[in-house]
């Protein structure tokens, strides 16, 4: 298990930058949070690369991925800029072939 506890985490700074649409893009990676939304991108075949979760608010249990992290309230903040209160987190490789099949599904 690793423990990540300062938002100044090389690797808690990297996953900030998922938030915008150039950080995805040139890393072709997505951080996604929601039970619902990691349960669509695990049933369309993403794949799981790491999983984010802070003991304090999330109870669950904790999904197979190649590295968990538990990381601190304030570094979760840092990850999804405060806006949200989601306990867990999942970062995902997504490909160009993914975001196209995802923009047909996605009903103008």
């Amino acid at each position: 298990m690793n423990y990540i506890t300062s938002s100044a985490n090389p690797r808690i700074k990297t996953l900030s930058q998922l938030s915008k649409t150039r950080g995805r893009r040139q890393t072709g990676h997505i951080l996604i949070e929601g039970s619902r939304e990691i349960e669509l991108a695990v049933r369309y075949g993403w794949e799981l690369l790491e999983v984010y979760y802070c003991p304090d608010l999330y109870q669950g249990p904790l999904p197979t991925a190649p590295q968990s992290f538990n990381i601190s309230r304030e570094a979760l903040n840092k990850i999804n800029d405060g806006n949200s209160v989601a306990s867990i987190a999942r970062y995902f490789h997504i490909s160009r072939q993914t975001i196209m099949r995802i923009r047909d599904c996605v009903p103008e």
